[in-house]
């Protein structure tokens, strides 16, 4: 899961290695082939000393970064503003019509 690091959206070795890299070694050759470049993948934070490797989430290659997921976007507008309440969940569904029905599946939703 990516996290920010002073400012910066990061993700750590562990996120990388088993997935996206075959070794630990193939993620240290690559990211000193691209230490001095404008370009490829960067890191945030050496690690090593009881510090964590973290690396820039933004210098990771297009299909990482979607494979993993942008924590910035949104899929809605208002999903920063919507929160799902435990209580209401409960309540609709132990609400019980008139005739002793529970409320259909449709209409927990909507409520």
């Amino acid at each position: 899961m990516p996290h920010f690091f002073n400012n910066i959206l990061c993700v750590t070795k562990d996120e990388l290695v088993p997935d996206y890299f075959n070794t630990y070694n193939a993620l240290k050759v690559s990211l000193h082939r691209h230490k001095s470049r404008m370009y490829g993948i960067k890191r945030a934070q050496m690690g090593g000393n009881c510090r964590m490797l973290r690396i820039v989430f933004d210098s990771l290659s297009e299909e990482v970064r979607n494979a993993i997921g942008d924590p910035r976007k949104m899929s809605h507008i208002m999903e920063d503003y919507y929160v799902i309440d435990p209580e209401a969940v409960q309540f609709f569904t132990s609400y019980q019509l008139a005739d002793g029905r529970y409320l259909p599946q449709e209409k927990k939703d909507l409520y």
